[in-house]
């Protein structure tokens, strides 16, 4: 029985082309896990951000229905990766350092965040402690008498007192 040399080359072709694809699926990294609230509930819809320390590479996931969460095909190195979620303290884990072909587990438990707002209104003091001034109030009529000269403008007037001091 002998096999047609067409079959014989698309069998090597395949052959040799499987190595090259299995090698370029090792050249980078996962960062996975799982994300849960103090009694170990899933937390669905956590922001993570993972961001390559030496290279600010950064890429983003949300955590699914069941809490979990992926970050694929990230460069080896190290790592921060941040979760956040609305009424949550985030959680910070600093360094993780990933390899080539490896996938780093994390377990995230996340904290209720107990946060305090204050109201601050400023409303202008009755008393200015910033500015000296004194000031008079004046009951009586004064002269008026028109004056003009350098600096004044044509029929400026100008109060005068009645005493002449």
């Amino acid at each position: 029985m002998r096999v047609p040399q067409s079959v014989l080359m698309l069998a090597v072709a395949i052959g040799l082309s499987l190595p090259a694809s299995a090698q370029t699926q090792i050249t980078t990294a996962v960062i996975e896990g799982d994300v849960v609230d103090s009694s170990g509930a899933a937390l669905p819809g956590v922001t993570v951000e993972v961001k390559n320390a030496d290279t600010n590479l950064t890429r983003t996931a949300q955590s699914d229905a069941g809490g979990r969460f992926l970050v694929a095909q990230l460069p080896p190195g190290r790592y921060t990766a941040t979760f956040t979620l609305t009424g949550f303290a985030p959680r910070v884990f600093e360094n993780a350092l990933v390899t080539v072909g490896q996938a780093l587990r994390l377990q995230v438990p996340m904290s209720v965040s107990v946060s305090e707002v204050v109201d601050v209104s400023a409303q202008t003091p009755i008393v200015e402690t910033t500015r000296t001034a004194a000031s008079s109030t004046i009951d009586e009529t004064t002269n008026l008498a028109e004056v003009s000269g350098p600096g004044l403008a044509q029929g400026a007037r100008v109060e005068v007192p009645r005493d002449g001091s």
